[in-house]
């Protein structure tokens, strides 16, 4: 998958969960943000690359993130 840019956000639906919604508007699930990065409206630039697992949130494509920082205003 590409590099993407984009926001972090907190789904409060299924028990709660992070994502982070890019910047076309694609909604991405990671299974491991770390934990310096949960926090609401953070703008991100990440590598991500796509995983096949089950889940029942529903909410964008499930992700491994290999590389995030954070961009500057």
């Amino acid at each position: 998958m590409p590099t993407i840019e984009g926001h972090i956000v907190f789904n409060d639906f299924e028990g709660g969960f992070w994502g982070i919604l890019a910047k076309d508007g694609t909604r991405y699930c990671p299974v491991d943000l770390p934990r310096e990065f949960q926090e609401k409206g953070l703008a991100i630039k990440a590598h991500l690359e796509r995983v096949n697992i089950m889940s029942t949130r529903m909410w964008g494509l499930n992700v491994e993130i290999k590389d995030i920082s954070l961009l500057t205003p």
